[in-house]
């Protein structure tokens, strides 16, 4: 796979991952780090602003699970000064690295006990800080003194941006009947969200298939489960939508809802926020309520001026 390189502006000139300056007569270079995934690559972006160069991995919209390391990406990790994992094995390729590079297992560290070592925390949006929180620390132990008291700033604003973001999410929920405030995906990706704003999650393969085809019992005993969840559609987690849900469809009579909802990353081309706001916004209309879509824009356009 290839490395997709993040780019950052300042100062009127682009400042390319790797070993670019920042910027015409600083003596100081950006610092080379590394991030696993989308997530993490916005979060580092929008936590330290010029002082660092950031090197993705896992492109937009690709699936983590699935990385592999390639021969460019091992490059770009010997040369970064710390690499920004996930843990809780949401890449599994990229769990020795420890033993090679300094590395931050950031959801480890911000929920240190994530039930069931889920590893999709940041789709509670103060799990997402305190993973914000984290980086921040670690990247004022490796950028110059002077870039320190912008760290703590934009840290600050990150932190005020997720917190309105939380109260947001919260009201578009509300407005989604009681009886229909479940959300049904084939895999368990959403439990941070679930609990957070105490919506009923089934995770229709973890919970009736045991891995492998679906069976017909299996299936029978996942439409009848969908059936009575009170759920109105069944949601995908990618625009093309699985086979195995094109079924589960079928035998329950339930339409898959025609807008995904992105579980494992962000959007491509969308940062974290916006990726949020998006989900929440799929949801709450799929189920019968009102999402305020104008409001949560205007949170996304605050993240993104940070």
């Amino acid at each position: 796979m290839a490395l997709v390189r993040c780019s950052l502006l300042f100062g009127g000139g682009l400042v390319a991952a790797g070993l670019a300056v920042m910027g015409a007569g600083s003596a100081a270079a950006a610092q080379p780090v590394v991030a696993a995934n989308g997530i993490l690559c916005d979060l580092v972006r929008t936590v330290a602003g010029p002082a660092v160069a950031v090197a993705c991995l896992v492109p937009d919209g690709a699936d983590p699970h699935d990385y592999r390391l390639s021969a460019r990406d091992r490059a770009s990790i010997q040369s970064a000064s710390v690499v920004f994992l996930n843990g809780y094995r949401l890449s599994p390729a990229l769990e020795r690295l420890g033993r090679l590079k300094r590395t931050v297992k950031v959801a480890e560290v911000a929920v240190p006990s994530s039930p069931g070592r889920d590893p999709h925390v940041w789709h509670n949006p103060l799990q997402a800080a305190a993973m914000a929180k984290v980086v921040s620390r670690q990247l004022k132990s490796d950028v110059a003194p002077s870039a320190r008291g912008s760290i703590d700033a934009r840290v600050a604003r990150v932190d005020s941006v997720l917190t309105q973001l939380d109260r947001w999410a919260a009201d578009q929920f509300a407005t989604v009947p009681k009886a229909h405030r479940v959300v049904l995906t084939e895999h368990d990706a959403l439990s941070s969200l679930a609990r957070r704003y105490q919506i009923r999650y089934v995770p229709l393969m973890r919970s009736f298939a045991s891995g492998g085809p679906l069976r017909p019992s299996s299936l029978r005993e996942i439409s009848q489960a969908a059936q009575a969840s009170g759920t109105k559609v069944l949601f995908s987690e990618s625009k093309a939508t699985s086979k195995t849900l094109r079924r589960i469809s079928k035998t329950s009579g339930l339409p898959v809802y025609g807008q995904p909802i992105v579980v494992d990353g962000v959007a491509k081309g969308k940062s974290y926020v916006a990726t949020f706001v998006s989900n929440v916004c799929t949801f709450v209309n799929a189920q019968g309520g009102r999402c305020d879509r104008s409001s949560g824009d205007r949170i996304a356009s605050r993240w993104k001026a940070i």
